[in-house]
C-alpha cells in the first residue's frame, strides 16, 4: 500500500530518474511521471525498523480503505531516532504526518508520548464525508489506529 512507501522512505526508480515516494503521487491517480517514463525499480532503504500498517474497510482484501495507516520506527538505546507516518483514505493523497513523525524523534515511547503522538496525527489529516465513511470517523479511527501501532513498538 502506498502509505507503506511513504513511512518507510521509499524510491520510486525510473528510466530516467529518482523520486521520493511522498513526492511521486501528485493526486489522485496522479504521478510525476512524464510520457513515456516506465518505473523499473522501487527501493526501500534497509534499517533496523519496526513497521507496523493498518486497514480499516469493509472486508480485508479487494476493498477501498476507509483509513489506512503506515508507521516505520528506528530505535535506539530506548529512543526514536527515525519515525515514519503516513494515512491513505484519508484525502484526496496520501498524507504523511509530518509534525507527528518530528515530535517523535528523540522520544522514549510510554502511554503519554504514545496519547500525544496519536492526537497528533489525527489533527494532521483533513478527511472528507462520503459514501464509504465520515470524516469524524476517520480522524477518530485515525488517532486509534495509530496508538495501536505504537503500543505494539513498546
Amino acid at each position: 500500500a502506498i502509505p507503506a512507501l511513504y513511512a518507510l522512505g521509499a524510491v520510486i526508480k525510473t528510466d530516467m530518474r529518482s523520486v521520493p515516494a511522498d513526492k511521486f503521487f501528485t493526486g489522485p491517480k496522479k504521478t510525476v511521471l512524464k510520457k513515456n517514463e516506465l518505473i523499473t525499480e522501487i527501493s526501500i532503504p534497509r534499517k533496523n525498523n519496526k513497521s507496523f500498517f493498518s486497514k480499516i474497510g469493509p472486508r480485508k482484501a479487494l476493498a477501498i480503505s476507509k483509513v489506512s495507516s503506515a508507521v516505520s520506527l528506528v530505535i535506539s538505546g530506548g529512543l526514536i531516532r527515525e519515525a515514519g507516518i503516513a494515512f491513505g483514505a484519508v484525502g484526496p493523497t496520501v498524507i504523511r504526518a509530518a509534525e507527528t513523525e518530528k515530535f517523535l524523534k528523540g522520544k522514549k515511547l510510554n502511554k503519554a508520548v504514545i496519547s500525544r503522538a496519536a492526537k497528533t496525527a489525527a489533527g494532521e489529516i483533513c478527511p472528507i464525508d462520503d459514501f464509504r465513511s465520515t470524516a469524524k470517523y476517520r480522524r477518530e479511527t485515525a488517532a486509534v489506529i495509530i496508538e495501536r501501532a505504537l503500543l505494539k513498538a513498546i
